[in-house]
C-alpha cells in the first residue's frame, strides 16, 4: 500500500514536467493525432509535449534533442561532488528538475539496445550510466534522510531538490514525525 501511494505521489510530482515541450527530430514522415495534431517531417526538428516525445522515442519514431539526454561525464562529476559533501546534507548539488525523467528514459533506451542490439560499447555505456546513477542517488538519499530529521524546514536544500526528491523528503519527514508522536507522545 505504501509503495503504491509513493508511486502515485512521484507520478503526480512529475506532471508539470511531462507536458513541457521538448525538441525532437522525426525519423520518418508522420502525423500524430492525440489531443492535438502534430505533423512531423523526416529529419526536421519539431517540438512535442515531453510525454509524447518519450513514447515516440521509445518506439524509434523520433530522436530526442541532446538536451533531453544525460551526459555520463557530467553525471560522474555530480556523483563525485555529492559524495564529497556527504557530511553536509544542506549542500545538495543543483540538478535540473527533469533530471530523473531524463535519466530513466536514457536507462530504458540503453536497456532496450542491450536486449536488441548488444554491442560492447552499448553494454559499457549502460553499465557506466547505471553505476554513476546509483552512486549519485545513494549520496542524495543519504542527504535527504539527514535533512528529514532536522526540525526546521531546510528551504535552501528543498529548492535544490527535484520533484521526486521532495516526495521522498516529505514522506520520510512525515513518517518520522508520526513515529515520534506515537512512540513517546511528543510533536516532532
Amino acid at each position: 500500500m505504501f509503495e503504491e501511494t509513493l508511486r502515485t505521489l512521484i507520478d503526480s510530482s512529475r506532471g508539470e514536467l511531462l507536458v513541457l515541450p521538448v525538441k525532437v527530430k522525426s525519423l520518418e514522415d508522420m502525423v500524430v493525432d492525440y489531443r492535438g495534431q502534430y505533423e512531423l517531417r523526416k529529419d526536421v526538428e519539431a517540438e512535442l509535449p515531453r510525454w509524447l516525445a518519450y513514447i515516440l522515442a521509445r518506439k524509434g519514431k523520433v530522436e530526442l534533442a541532446e538536451e533531453e539526454k544525460i551526459d555520463v561525464e557530467k553525471l560522474a562529476n555530480l556523483e563525485y561532488l555529492e559524495a564529497l559533501t556527504i557530511t553536509k546534507p544542506s549542500q545538495l548539488q543543483e540538478v535540473p528538475q527533469d533530471f530523473y525523467l531524463k535519466a530513466e528514459l536514457m536507462l530504458r533506451n540503453l536497456e532496450e539496445k542491450v536486449r536488441t542490439k548488444p554491442t560492447s560499447e552499448i553494454i559499457e555505456e549502460y553499465r557506466n550510466l547505471e553505476t554513476h546513477l546509483r552512486g549519485f542517488m545513494r549520496s542524495r538519499i543519504k542527504k535527504i534522510l539527514m535533512l528529514s530529521l532536522v526540525t526546521e524546514e531546510p528551504k535552501e536544500a528543498l529548492a535544490r531538490m527535484t520533484p521526486e526528491e521532495k516526495v521522498l523528503y516529505w514522506a520520510i519527514r512525515n513518517i518520522v514525525r508520526v513515529w515520534v508522536r506515537e512512540t513517546i507522545g511528543l510533536e516532532y
